[in-house]
C-alpha cells in the first residue's frame, strides 16, 4: 500500500513565541541538533521525565540571558526546592523576564552551571552573561546547559517547551506537531522522523513524542513534539502509527513554527 501523505499545514506567525535569544553561541549549525537526544518531555532511563531541553557545551561556557529581565533565584538549590528534588539543578539561575505573555510571567531556567555570575534582584539584559555552563547537582555525563521556560508560576510543574520560545536563527524556523491514536489520544513516545524532501530516502533527524502528561504543551498548539533549529525548506514528517507509517510534508519558514497534525485512521 502506499504511504498515506497529507497537506501541509500553515506555519505560525513568529509572535506566537519565538521572542527569546540563544543563552549559548553555537560553532556551526547542526550543533543545536545535539538537544535531541535529551528533548522536552523526554523519558529516558535512568533520568525522569525531562522539563526542559539541554545543550551540550565545554565547561565554562558562557551563558546569556535570553531577554531582559530581573533576577529570580541565583545560586544553589540545597536548601529551596525548584526541580524534582533539592540539588536537582545545583548551580541554577532563573530570569523572571520583563516581557509578559499574554498576561503572565514568563521564567527562564538555566541548570547545571559551575558558576552563578549575577545575584537575586538583579537587572539584566538581553545577552549579558548570567553565568557558566557545567555539570552540577543531577547532571550526567557531558557538560551540559540545561533550560527550562515556566509560564504563569516559577514551579517545575509550569514548564513549557524551550524549543517554542527560542529564535532559531536566522534562516530557520521550528516544526510542532500533535500524533493523535485512531480514538485522538496523544501518543506516547513515539519516533518521529525528519527528511529533507529532496532526499525523502536519507534520514536527517529524530525525535520522540512526549511521554506523558507531567509535561505541559503550549495552550494555542497542543503539540506533542516540538524540533527546533530547522533551516528553512520542504520536509517530510514521518510516524509509524501501528503497522501503517504516515508521511507529512511541511514547508518550513524563517522564524515562523509550522504545526503538523497526524492522526490514526
Amino acid at each position: 500500500m502506499p504511504t498515506p501523505v497529507l497537506g501541509t499545514p500553515t506555519p505560525l506567525p513568529v509572535e506566537a513565541h519565538l521572542w527569546l535569544t540563544s543563552p549559548l553561541v553555537f560553532d556551526s549549525e547542526s550543533e543545536p541538533y545535539k538537544s535531541d537526544y535529551f528533548a522536552y518531555g523526554a523519558d529516558r532511563k535512568p533520568y525522569r521525565l525531562h522539563h526542559g531541553a539541554d545543550y551540550p557545551k565545554p565547561a565554562g561556557t558562557p551563558v546569556m540571558a535570553p531577554a531582559a529581565g530581573t533576577i529570580a533565584v541565583a545560586g544553589k538549590d540545597k536548601e529551596s526546592l525548584y526541580g524534582a528534588r533539592l540539588d536537582f539543578y545545583g548551580n541554577l539561575v532563573i530570569v523572571q523576564l520583563d516581557q509578559r505573555f499574554q498576561g503572565r510571567a514568563v521564567y527562564v531556567l538555566f541548570g547545571h552551571l559551575s558558576e552563578v555570575v549575577v545575584q537575586a534582584g538583579q537587572h539584566v539584559e538581553s545577552g549579558e552573561v548570567v553565568g557558566l555552563v557545567g555539570g552540577t547537582g543531577a547532571a550526567f555525563g557531558a557538560t551540559h546547559l540545561h533550560v527550562e521556560v515556566r509560564l504563569g508560576e516559577n514551579r517545575y510543574e509550569s514548564t513549557r517547551n524551550p524549543v517554542l520560545w527560542l529564535k532559531p536563527g536566522p534562516g530557520h524556523g521550528v516544526i510542532a506537531g500533535l500524533v493523535l491514536d485512531a480514538d485522538g489520544k496523544p501518543v506516547p513516545t513515539l519516533p518521529v522522523s525528519f527528511f529533507r524532501a529532496a532526499e525523502p530516502g536519507k534520514w536527517w533527524r529524530e525525535i520522540l513524542t512526549y511521554a506523558n502528561q507531567e509535561v505541559n504543551p503550549d495552550e494555542s498548539l497542543g503539540e506533542n513534539f516540538a524540533l527546533g533549529y530547522v533551516p528553512a525548506g520542504d520536509y517530510l514528517v514521518k510516524v509509524k502509527l501501528g503497522d501503517k507509517p504516515i508521511v507529512r510534508p511541511v514547508t518550513v519558514r524563517p522564524g515562523q513554527i509550522v504545526f503538523v497534525l497526524i492522526q490514526a485512521r
